[in-house]
């Protein structure tokens, strides 16, 4: 079974799951409560005009991919998935609490 697409509810998202789901190949589709309170990134900033609704969420910043790049480079020959589900988790969670 190819996994395409991942529905969630809010407490099932955050920047690490986001993450994740975009290393392993697939979407991350949270139904947000509060949606007023939350921070959305863009990939690139320059893309914040396509969600004009959504300016008051959006964060002043686009995702930081100089952060993201050498997860993805320490990936490429991974020992296996779950050697690489490991890895993805240990780098994000550091991330997180840095």
């Amino acid at each position: 079974m190819t996994i395409e697409k991942n529905y969630v509810d809010t407490h099932g998202q955050s920047e690490v799951a986001f993450a994740f789901c975009t290393l392993l190949g697939f979407q991350l589709l949270p139904r947000l409560k509060n949606l007023g309170r939350q921070k959305l990134y863009c990939v690139d900033r320059r893309d914040a005009g396509l969600y004009p609704h959504l300016t008051l969420v959006l964060a002043a910043h686009a995702i930081n991919w100089e952060v993201i790049r050498p997860l993805v480079i320490s990936l490429e020959n991974p020992p296996s998935q779950l050697g690489k589900t490991q890895t993805i988790m240990h780098y994000l969670c550091r991330l997180q609490q840095s």
